[in-house]
């Protein structure tokens, strides 16, 4: 009989937009709308069909990377992040960077757990900061830290 098959890796990011409050403040939530509008748009574009792409509330987003490797997560994060500085994004009312947590799993774990991790290193990421994105791989329980 044959060894199963180990299931694919997975990978979830959250996003959140540096400085987000100073726009809405000094731009007004009308520029702050635009900015959300395009960082969604930015998403979309950057990854594939079968990803998920989700506003989580306020400036924060969350990304579900199927069957992706930390490798391949870094890749699609750096790409997001690259984005936001570049002529793409120039007719935005200011400057706009995001930071954002990403945890690759290679074993089951729970929703909770999965979104605890990409949430820690989200926090991480902005207290070290910002823009800037940290990642972990989760293998057979044992976190290995990567930035």
């Amino acid at each position: 009989m044959a060894a199963a098959t180990p299931k694919q890796p997975f990978s979830v990011a959250y996003l959140d937009c540096d400085e987000f409050k100073h726009i809405n403040d000094q731009l007004g939530h009308q520029a702050g709308d635009l900015v959300l509008q395009a960082v969604a748009e930015l998403l979309l574009r950057s990854v594939r069909r079968r990803d998920t792409v989700a506003r989580l509330g306020g400036d924060e987003f969350g990304l579900i990377l199927s069957e992706t490797s930390e490798e391949e997560a870094r890749t699609t994060t750096g790409r997001i992040l690259t984005s936001l500085s570049t002529a793409e994004l120039t007719t935005l009312p200011g400057a706009v960077s995001l930071s954002a947590g990403v945890a690759t799993f290679h074993t089951a774990a729970s929703i909770d757990e999965v979104l605890a991790q990409a949430d820690r290193l989200l926090l991480e990421a902005k207290r070290t900061g910002k823009h800037r994105a940290l990642f972990r791989t989760f293998l057979r329980g044992q976190p290995l830290a990567r930035e």
